[in-house]
């Protein structure tokens, strides 16, 4: 089961707005493992 999502919505000019979802990703996760407080 994957309740993951990835979504976005777009505003264009202020008038009209898009919603869009991917249905695949890949992810990479950065980490500073001797100074956690650096992580990204």
């Amino acid at each position: 089961m994957n309740s993951t999502e990835v979504a976005f919505t777009v505003r264009h000019l202020v008038i009209s707005k898009t919603r869009g979802r991917f249905t695949s990703y890949d992810v990479t996760l950065v980490t500073a493992p001797i100074a956690p407080s650096r992580s990204r």
